[in-house]
């Protein structure tokens, strides 16, 4: 069933989407993770995990617009390969999981991935290809639209920054690609997505070449501390509506 987003809801929503990747595209992460957390406080949770994939979608576009040239095609395609099984299946599967169940993923991943950048001495490098890492990440990606899971092992397959900047991007393009019709078709969009996203152009656009300023500014690891903080909050927020309501 789809859910009514009044104007007040709307604009929320593109501020939490323009704030989670305009600090992305300074840290280097977790737009859709913040987004979908935050969003989830907003809107039931499978709704919030179906709309995030399309703002995604506008976000990475723009990130790849910049660095198309650098993209590593011989890593991603393998890694979308390996999930798309997974990936289409959660993407299915969420449709029929109790809230309560979404929201405990969200949480659990949003707090691993804030201890795992907290406590990680250096970057976790993985042999590829990695199958078995795929399709969990596919499954997880399906059911969450947090697609984590997947960094270690494109990451250790890449080193430049701007490759692997552009290539994360096209990824979460073909993530948003393969779910989006899924979910359109399904019903499980809240009404007004349209206009959420042609809304959040101008803004997603705005924030993150802000933020890509910013990232050639700062030096020092505390912005990523930030943003493990903001994971970790996040992640405890979302279980916010579940201890209240149970939803």
């Amino acid at each position: 069933m789809n859910v009514a987003v009044d104007a007040g809801t709307l604009a929320v929503i593109i501020g939490i989407a323009t704030v989670a990747f305009s600090l992305e595209s300074v840290v280097g992460f977790g737009g859709s993770i913040l987004t979908v957390t935050c969003l989830s406080l907003l809107l039931p949770a499978s709704h919030a995990v179906a709309l995030v994939p399309f703002i995604a979608l506008i976000a990475s576009i723009v990130v790849l617009a910049t660095g198309f040239r650098t993209v590593r095609y011989r890593v991603i395609v393998p890694a979308l390969c390996w999930s798309a099984p997974g990936l289409i299946g959660g993407s299915f599967l969420l449709d029929h999981l109790p809230g309560a169940v979404v929201r405990v993923t969200l949480a659990a991943l949003s707090i691993a991935y804030a201890v795992s950048i907290l406590v990680r001495s250096g970057e976790v490098r993985l042999p590829f290809p990695d199958p078995l890492t795929y399709a969990v990440a596919g499954v997880a990606a399906g059911i969450s639209s947090i697609a984590i899971l997947y960094v270690p092992a494109v990451l250790s397959n890449i080193d430049e920054k701007s490759s692997a900047r552009s290539s994360m991007a096209l990824l979460w393009i073909m993530l948003a690609v393969a779910r989006g019709p899924i979910f359109l078709a399904r019903g499980m969009l809240p009404a007004g997505t349209g206009a959420i996203v042609v809304l959040s152009v101008p803004f997603l656009i705005a924030g993150i070449s802000g933020g890509f300023a910013l990232h050639r500014r700062i030096r020092g690891e505390w912005y990523r501390a930030a943003a493990a903080v903001l994971l970790a909050i996040s992640g405890v927020l979302v279980l916010v509506p579940l201890a209240r309501n149970g939803v």
